[in-house]
């Protein structure tokens, strides 16, 4: 069984020590960045389940591009920056990108929250029994495979911003159950959800 996969670049050697100091992040199979090169290329190729990324400079061209790339919403992200104003960072945050911890770190607290995920990546990396008594469940939607455990991050993920959400498949592989999850996880969850079969619709009802 393979371990979950994280991916560190982080550039100051104090705050880079004690991040590998801890036992939540040793058990984890490592990738560190290449310093010089662009880090979210690595991490894109690395395909790591965590990344923990040092936030250091307004200018930072891989923290721009984040915000656009599909690894948002596949890859659990711990930021750490000096507490300077970065509206890529706070717009990350609206994303749903994961945790911004600011100086001076509380390096247990980290350790907390790389606990509780690596709890969460380590389910979907384990080869769990497809008995339905034994499947894992998330919302409406019930499954235990790593594929399931991916579309779960990435539905929690989607819920706490307002964006829009297209929902691809073909007839039958749950695309309404996902949006009602979504409906679930979201900051409209006491409004009804309504779904309407747009196929049915004809051209007089307009």
């Amino acid at each position: 069984m393979s371990s979950p996969k994280l991916f560190m670049h982080v550039q100051d050697p104090l705050l880079a020590s004690n991040l590998l100091s801890l036992q939540s992040v040793r058990q984890y199979e490592l990738n560190i960045s290449h310093q010089g090169e662009n880090w979210l290329d690595q991490l894109t190729n690395a395909q790591c389940d965590v990344a923990l990324i040092e936030v250091n400079s307004l200018h930072d061209i891989a923290l721009k591009a984040l915000v656009d790339s599909p690894i948002l919403y596949k890859t659990e992200f711990l930021f750490f920056s000096r507490g300077t104003p970065d509206p890529i960072l706070d717009c990350l945050m609206r994303k749903g990108a994961g945790f911004h911890y600011r100086a001076p770190f509380n390096i247990k607290l980290i350790q907390s929250s790389l606990e509780e995920v690596f709890c969460d990546t380590n389910r979907s990396h384990e080869n769990i029994c497809t008995q339905a008594s034994y499947l894992d469940q998330f919302g409406l939607l019930v499954g235990s495979s790593t594929a399931m455990h991916s579309l779960y991050r990435t539905i929690r993920k989607v819920a706490a911003t307002k964006a829009n959400v297209f929902i691809v498949g073909e007839s039958g592989t749950g695309k309404e159950l996902i949006a009602n999850t979504l409906h679930v996880f979201s900051q409209r969850a006491e409004g009804p959800f309504v779904a309407i079969n747009c196929g049915a619709l004809s051209p007089e009802s307009h």
